[in-house]
């Protein structure tokens, strides 16, 4: 695989200027046509540059035609992406935009062989056994922009396409599932930004998380319930094992991570050799911890009762040498609120009832500062080390 620039400028003025970069891999090139154009911006009083890409797939020098379903509904008909398959029998690509398609050589021409088409969403994909045997994260089919090149997918044997079909890279086969999007004994798992969280031993399950949302007239609030949903592409059947956040320790399903999963969820193998997915059973259940938030730039506990905040308080006065006196009146418009006063900076340390929340943050009237991620890093390191010693677990609720 090698890189070729080629600049090619087409007229002058207002007319559009072109910029070609290729890639080459076996006997596909892979163009890479960055399109610059200037217009009059209102908003600006002057000329601006607008600049977008547009890939194309050559094969033997002949243009690749894709076919229709590329894309029904975002009014970019081009190809947004071209991506090379790492691992795959023979040079192969994988082109596309909410559509995507295999590219390969086969009888001595150009193979085009739908993985998904669709026109409602965008395109996704995942390795599924690239990070320990385990999905790594799973990322979005976006248009490319400028200075974009070609990425190579690849570290593993199965790759997840748009989380409906399956691609087994050492021999090219597709395996498509749920292509409806029907719930799983009433749960709901496609669509979401994450993906697959686990993939099974015998690399048959994919686990999902799921949901039942509803309104809940009594507690006036919107309320869901949660499940792990393992799904055997191969088979196309699934079931939901339904769990409890308190149990689980998990405030809401954007605080799913592989190391949760780990901990309380495990791969049975049962008589016939089979796996199946099963709820972790403890002794004793982890010790609740406390967690940073917001880009990892503040530190909470939840669900927690109002006592913890005084009890996080006095922790805070004595790992940093302060006193009662460094405990100023919050904002007034904000109740159950502390401010922490340390040298120059000043910390908040907010309760909100109404989620059994507590947040140590920058107070939001102070200008950012390094120092605060650091000290709040800190503490909340420490504080995690009296929370895995079994202190104050008695200040924790339920969700």
């Amino acid at each position: 695989m090698g890189w070729l620039s080629i600049f090619s400028f087409l007229g002058c003025g207002g007319k559009s200027k072109v910029e070609v970069k290729t890639v080459q891999h076996g006997p596909f090139t892979i163009q890479m046509e960055t399109h610059h154009s200037k217009y009059f911006n209102m908003n600006l009083g002057r000329r601006v540059t607008h600049s977008y890409l547009r890939y194309q797939v050559l094969y033997k020098n002949e243009p690749v035609q894709f076919p229709g379903k590329l894309q029904s509904n975002t009014g970019f008909s081009h190809l947004w992406r071209v991506y090379i398959l790492d691992g795959a029998p023979t040079p192969t690509l994988i082109g596309g935009s909410q559509s995507l398609y295999l590219i390969a050589e086969k009888d001595s021409s150009v193979a085009i062989t739908p993985i998904i088409e669709q026109g409602y969403d965008f395109a996704s994909l995942q390795m599924l056994d690239s990070e320990n045997s385990q999905p790594t994260g799973s990322s979005k089919v976006y248009m490319g922009d400028p200075g974009d090149g070609v990425d190579t997918i690849g570290g593993g044997d199965f790759l997840l396409v748009s989380q409906h079909a399956v691609l087994h890279i050492p021999d090219l086969t597709i395996y498509t599932f749920n292509l409806n999007n029907y719930s799983i004994d009433e749960y709901y798992f496609m669509g979401n930004h994450r993906g697959a969280i686990a993939f099974s031993p015998d690399k048959k399950w994919i686990v999902f998380d799921g949901n039942i949302t509803y309104w809940d007239n009594d507690k006036n609030k919107v309320v869901s319930h949660y499940a792990m949903v393992p799904y055997n592409y191969r088979d196309d059947i699934g079931y939901a094992l339904p769990f409890d956040n308190t149990k689980t320790r998990l405030r809401d399903a954007n605080h799913i991570t592989r190391e949760w999963f780990d901990t309380y969820f495990e791969w049975k193998k049962e008589t016939d050799g089979k796996y199946r997915l099963q709820l972790h059973q403890f002794e004793r259940l982890p010790y609740w911890q406390g967690k940073f938030v917001d880009e990892e730039k503040n530190y909470s506990l939840c669900p927690v009762s109002l006592d913890m905040q005084q009890v996080f308080a006095e922790f805070i006065l004595q790992q940093l040498n302060l006193s009662k006196e460094n405990i100023l009146p919050g904002s007034e418009y904000l109740d159950h609120e502390m401010i922490i006063a340390y040298g120059d900076v000043q910390f908040s340390l907010w309760y909100r009832p109404e989620d059994s929340y507590l947040i140590f943050m920058k107070n939001s009237y102070q200008p950012d500062n390094e120092q605060y991620k650091t000290i709040i890093h800190q503490m909340g390191q420490a504080f995690n080390k009296e929370l895995n010693k079994g202190k104050h677990q008695q200040l924790f609720t339920s969700y």
